[in-house]
């Protein structure tokens, strides 16, 4: 399991990566499950925009990323993110708002 936060953020969202292992095999990944963790009003925790990917062993319908920077604008919060499939990638701004992210802008990073 992997998760990410902002460095020094009390309240950051956090993305988060959890792989599984689907019964007798041994298959990293065989499911993966991708989101944000973000605070509501009560500082609970609460899991936004989750995927669950549930692949073969070579991971082909995985999509997970890495946060590589935050930005605070005003009010707003931004994550940029390198997303990674099987076969490609992309760069990502994300957009946090009260009950939801937001890819505001999506770039292809080129494929095989």
């Amino acid at each position: 399991m992997a998760l990410y936060a902002e460095a020094g953020v009390g309240r950051s969202p956090m993305y988060v990566v959890a792989e599984g292992i689907e019964g007798e095999s041994r298959c990293p990944g065989g499911t993966v499950l991708t989101g944000w963790l973000m605070p509501d009003d009560f500082g609970r925790l609460v899991l936004r925009s989750a995927l669950l990917f549930r692949a073969d062993c070579d991971g082909k319908l995985v999509r997970t990323a890495r946060p590589l920077a935050a930005i605070q604008v005003g009010e707003r919060r931004f994550w940029v993110l390198r997303d990674f499939g099987y076969e490609d990638e992309r760069a990502i701004i994300a957009e946090f708002r009260p009950r939801a992210v937001d890819y505001v802008l999506v770039v292809d990073g080129g494929s095989c």
